[in-house]
């Protein structure tokens, strides 16, 4: 997140209790929810370039064409994924680079992209990291391919909220997180009454089930500060009022 979020977090912590407190009742699961695994097919190719390169960057349109968000007549996603089944108005999840990177990073899980370095399409949108299809290093269909979440850097906020204009966040909550192999801090912004919450430490190569309030915004880092490199997200579900 970007430096006036941080600072009012971690304010939001010294006025209100010890850091590392889970700040929040245990609610009951909601009735509707969504699994995001940073591999939908739909999301994936209404992003610039299908995050060919592992790069997510700021899309939006033009003349009816995804162009880069500073091309854009309009608004602006990142990682936009659509919820079948939740009530309209709480059915797009958005997951955003939180820091001002600019991007971070939907790497491939496949091992055939190891090793095969990149390849352009030809299509004007730039090359894309290749895969080895056959026995040859060749073009892949890259939205239909498994993903992880990876941060540019270990300090980088990765922020989600929910809905289609972030000046009007609906309400959602984040029932479950799949970490990778560096433990992260999440925080949620209660929606009822912007109040701060954190989880100081969610451990590593760990399926964590979460309990918190309806939130606007949802953040999350590496844990520690003296973490070093990118930090691995598989996964999370999460959940709106029915």
């Amino acid at each position: 997140m970007n430096t006036t979020v941080r600072t009012l977090l971690r304010g939001a912590v010294a006025a209100s209790m010890a850091l590392g407190a889970m700040l929040s009742a245990s609610p009951a699961r909601a009735a509707l929810s969504c699994f995001v695994g940073f591999d939908d097919f739909d999301a994936l190719n209404g992003m610039w370039a299908d995050a060919r390169a592992t790069f997510t960057y700021e899309t939006g349109y033009a003349d009816g064409y995804l162009v880069p968000c500073e091309e854009a007549e309009g608004s602006c996603w990142t990682y936009r994924q659509y919820c079948e089944g939740m009530q309209q108005g709480t059915n797009y999840i958005n997951v955003e680079d939180g820091s001002g990177y600019g991007h971070y990073h939907l790497s491939f899980t496949n091992p055939g992209f190891t090793g095969c370095g990149f390849v352009d399409p030809g299509d004007g949108q730039g090359p894309g990291t290749a895969k080895l299809i056959g026995g040859a290093c060749g073009i892949p269909n890259w939205p239909a391919e498994p993903r992880k979440l990876q941060s540019h850097v270990a300090d980088q906020w990765i922020k989600v909220w929910n809905g289609t204009n972030e000046r009007f966040p609906q309400p959602f909550r984040m029932s479950t997180i799949t970490v990778g192999d560096m433990p992260i801090q999440l925080w949620y912004r209660r929606i009822s009454d912007g109040q701060w919450f954190v989880y100081e430490s969610l451990a590593a190569n760990t399926i964590h089930t979460l309990f918190m309030d309806y939130s606007s915004h949802v953040f999350f880092k590496a844990a520690s500060e003296d973490a070093v490199g990118p930090y691995t997200i598989w996964n999370f579900e999460v959940n709106a009022p029915s």
